[in-house]
């Protein structure tokens, strides 16, 4: 999978520097406000913090279960996506890959009794990834 470099707008660069800078002074200056607060008040704010989502949350829930009406989003069904050309690659599974999932899928079949049951219960999805994986090499 290729990725492309791509290079913002000089302006947009500009201003998410300048938005950093002052995110970062911000920050700091909460810092040294805190630092100058005794450990009783910071205690105090985090109780203070703790109830109030608390409360928030509660009262998200006690809504939910009281509204009367239900909203209604429509939607429809995307039958097929197109892939975009420039993330498809040429070969996902190369020859030699689908070789070696088929013989380890013929091995997995020709197994029997407890060896295969150990073996899948210790891999649950095993089959289920080799012929995701097959049908992945048939697609392209």
């Amino acid at each position: 999978m290729k990725i492309k470099n791509i290079r913002l707008p000089k302006v947009f660069e500009l201003f998410l520097s300048k938005l950093n800078i002052v995110l970062l002074q911000f920050a700091n200056y909460l810092q040294r406000k805190s630092n100058k607060m005794s450990s009783r008040t910071k205690k105090i704010f985090l109780c203070i913090f703790c109830c109030a989502v608390i409360f928030e949350c509660t009262s998200i829930a006690i809504k939910s279960f009281n509204k009367r009406t239900a909203y209604v989003f429509p939607s429809m069904v995307v039958k097929n996506l197109p892939e975009p050309k420039d993330l498809r690659a040429d070969k996902i599974i190369p020859k030699s890959e689908f070789e070696r999932i088929r013989s380890l899928k013929i091995y997995l079949d020709t197994l029997s009794g407890p060896k295969k049951d150990t073996l899948l219960m210790m891999r649950p999805h095993l089959l289920d990834t080799l012929n995701y994986l097959e049908n992945i090499y048939l697609k392209q």
